[in-house]
């Protein structure tokens, strides 16, 4: 379902909760995307030289995570519950990316209920052409129960009742309920004109501890400095309380091999 209001109506919110997407063409205005652009220009070229942090491209692209729009928007798909940003990547792509295949992205250890929500935001900067790194959704697959990788057992198949979006408008960003099963179709003959810009900001409502990398622990002090909490507007954006270490899970798991219920070792 395309959209261009900014305040969901009841079909809008249900369609949401039953297909599991939303689509906002031309989202972010061409001065934004500009500048996103002209930064993971200079971002690839970090790359290329072996010298990247996650941490410096928030610095520099953050502000994204914060837009008033975005998180008006957020808000009411989280039906008014306060949430936090999870994880922000960003990436230029070109001809011949080799795709990934079937997957979903809501973080849970382990994988048993979808009690609260986590909701994955796509930015299509430049948009889509159909030439590198088609989205490909299945509409109702987050209703489901599975872990994350159990779809990649479909690899790059084309799964009934599938939709693919491969002509996007630049600035067209897509929400996804993160338990919803996608996948990047590896790139077409491209053109020495056409990257992909894309860049992926989640969020995961309060009430529970969610699993995250320990790499992004500073993101409320970024956040703080570079002011994308707008002087305290949206400092709960960013509260890294509400995470837990993926690597404090290990030895949980451990322990609780076969089981839900916590076994303590003598």
């Amino acid at each position: 379902m395309q959209i261009s209001a900014l305040q969901l109506n009841e079909k809008q919110k249900t369609f949401f909760e039953d297909e599991g997407y939303l689509v906002y063409p031309a989202f972010l205005s061409k001065d934004q995307t500009n500048k996103l652009m002209l930064e993971l220009d200079q971002n690839t070229i970090l790359r290329a030289s072996g010298v990247y942090s996650k941490l410096e491209l928030f610095e520099k692209i953050g502000w994204i995570t914060s837009l008033p729009n975005l998180i008006t928007i957020v808000s009411q798909l989280m039906e008014d519950s306060k949430f936090a940003l999870h994880h922000l990547h960003a990436v230029k792509q070109e001809t011949g990316e080799k795709g990934v295949n079937w997957h979903h992205d809501y973080e849970q250890i382990p994988v048993s209920n979808h009690s609260h929500k986590m909701v994955h935001c796509f930015f299509y900067v430049n948009g889509l052409n159909g030439q590198i790194g088609d989205l490909q959704i299945l509409p109702k697959s987050h209703k489901g129960i599975c872990d994350y990788s159990m779809p990649k057992v479909f690899g790059d198949q084309e799964l009934p009742g599938s939709k693919t979006f491969s002509s996007l408008s630049a600035g067209t960003l897509v929400i996804v309920h993160s338990a919803l099963w996608h996948r990047r179709r590896k790139s077409n003959l491209g053109s020495a004109d056409y990257s992909r810009y894309f860049i992926d900001a989640s969020y995961c409502e309060y009430g529970i501890k969610w699993p995250r990398s320990k790499r992004f622990d500073d993101y409320d002090q970024i956040a703080q400095e570079s002011n994308f909490t707008d002087n305290g507007k949206y400092d709960y954006l960013y509260n890294k309380d509400l995470f837990f270490h993926y690597d404090d899970a290990v030895e949980f798991e451990k322990n609780n091999e076969g089981s839900y219920i916590n076994r303590k070792e003598n």
